[in-house]
């Protein structure tokens, strides 16, 4: 029961707290999957326990034609196979839809720091934090924040200058990857006022670790 719940009873334990729709989705799939992951883990643990400790009842002669264990064996795997699958193109659809947003957001990546720009307004630079005081996060925090207000749809258009970035935000269910020359696109809907923290998930060279991502929503 605690492995169940422990998305529910403490964090440490499962995903970041989320703070878009988006993200509870992923969650959701997430949970979905272990239930049947634990419902297969158990049969198959059942049938090895069988065989090990239990010889005359679990033979190997009634598999070797057996055609009503053969179809079991091949059409449960593929119910489950379409239950697994229907949530995840759900959630896919979901994550392409792009709604008119209220807000776009400009992301370029650089080496290494990220430069941000609301509409068409000029860009700041955003470079990790230095000066490490009281309630700073290591390798985490940046000098200058990039602010947005919640309950909002906002749309963030990447790409990059020199190499691939890619633009990660755990808690909101955002990844995108910046390519010179493309232009990427996602949308999301903040929910939860916060600070998110986020890093460069490509491997963009020697200083790919001290580029990270600041979003304070207001």
């Amino acid at each position: 029961m605690r492995l169940l719940l422990c998305h529910s009873s403490n964090s440490h334990w499962d995903f970041l707290d989320s703070g878009s729709y988006i993200m509870d989705g992923i969650v959701a799939l997430n949970d979905h999957i272990i239930y049947y992951e634990l419902i297969m883990s158990i049969l198959v643990l059942w049938m090895l326990l069988l065989l090990i400790f239990n010889n005359r009842t679990f033979i190997y002669k009634d598999l070797n034609h057996g055609s009503i264990i053969e179809i079991i064996w091949t059409i449960l795997p593929g119910i489950i196979l379409i239950f697994i699958a229907l949530p995840s193109f759900r959630l896919l659809y979901l994550l392409d839809d792009f709604i008119e947003p209220s807000i776009s957001i400009k992301v370029i990546g650089s080496q290494w720091y990220w430069n941000y720009a609301y509409g068409s307004s000029e860009f700041f630079e955003s470079y990790i934090l230095q000066d490490i005081k009281p309630g700073n996060f290591r390798l985490l925090d940046t000098d200058e924040h990039l602010i947005l207000p919640s309950n909002t749809t906002i749309r963030f258009l990447c790409t990059s200058t020199d190499v691939i970035h890619s633009w990660a935000l755990p808690s909101l269910g955002i990844k995108t990857d910046c390519i010179p020359g493309r232009i990427n696109q996602t949308s999301t809907e903040i929910y939860r006022p916060g600070t998110y923290f986020g890093q460069c998930s490509e491997l963009c060279g020697n200083s790919h670790a001290f580029m990270p991502i600041t979003l304070k929503v207001i």
